[in-house]
């Protein structure tokens, strides 16, 4: 499961979860009163539900710690979230008993880290990148107290549209070159995923990265043919650019970052 954060608070007629439905590997159906339901295997689940078990698993996590109970928390959420995705994040606390006493924007807890105990008297901006979502915040700090300026973000400007990205970059140029849509053969779209993913890493702190995959689909004749992207040494410029994802192919977001700051 990732991404269905996004789909808090919304229910199915919502234009977001057609754009979900698209970006995800999951199934997503409507529920009664209009909810949205998560295909998990035989179960359908509500995102109340599935929030519940993560936060189950936190709390015992955080019990196993502190040698006792925990029954109350404050959680983070993205900037961007509305009263009623808050109160669907409330929901899923009742749900196993934990009562969610107060809920904090995620760039704004980040702020209070930096600045506690420091006496402070500063305004910074705060970025917030995750797996989903870009989020930056304008929050004026002084001393304990903290003041969210402005806030905006970007909930498709996140790791898993990196990957999206890149797995899209990477199936266009094999189709390209060998007449073949890999994106109609699931066994062979999930280990494209599962890749682009370990690239991404690989290119936080690496120039650039070979994109492999051997015996990835049959060839018309019969044959096996590999996803695979030559050596930067034996290759031209034009076919390391083809094959090689490079880290410099990641500003073609830069874009959406500035635009995303200068909303702030």
């Amino acid at each position: 499961m990732y991404g269905f954060k996004r789909l808090m608070g919304h229910s199915f007629d919502n234009t977001l979860v057609e754009t979900m439905q698209r970006t995800v590997g999951y199934r997503l159906e409507r529920g009664p009163q209009n909810q949205v339901l998560v295909q998990v295997g035989a179960n359908k689940l509500s995102l109340p539900e599935i929030s519940a078990r993560i936060l189950r698993r936190i709390r015992g996590i955080a019990s196993d710690y502190l040698k006792k109970p925990v029954n109350k928390a404050v959680v983070t959420v993205p900037a961007y979230f509305t009263d009623r995705q808050r109160q669907a994040v409330k929901e899923a606390g009742k749900l196993i008993d934990l009562d969610v006493v107060r809920i904090i924007n995620e760039p704004t807890a980040a702020a209070i880290a930096y600045g506690a105990a420091r006496q402070l008297k500063k305004a910074v901006i705060v970025y917030d990148l995750g797996g989903g979502t870009f989020d930056v915040s304008i929050i004026q700090i002084r001393d304990r107290v903290f003041e969210v300026k402005a806030t905006g973000g970007d909930i498709f400007l996140g790791g898993i549209d990196f990957d999206n990205a890149m797995t899209r970059y990477v199936l266009d140029r094999f189709n390209a070159e060998h007449g073949i849509d890999l994106s109609r053969t699931p066994v062979a779209m999930q280990r494209i995923r599962d890749l682009a993913e370990r690239t991404k890493c690989d290119l936080s702190t690496r120039e650039t990265a070979a994109f492999n995959i051997p015996f990835i689909t049959m060839t018309p004749k019969g044959g096996r043919s590999t996803l695979s992207s030559p050596s930067p040494e034996s290759s031209s410029k034009s076919s390391r650019s083809s094959w090689w994802i490079e880290r410099s192919t990641g500003w073609r977001w830069c874009s959406r970052f500035q635009a995303v700051a200068r909303a702030n």
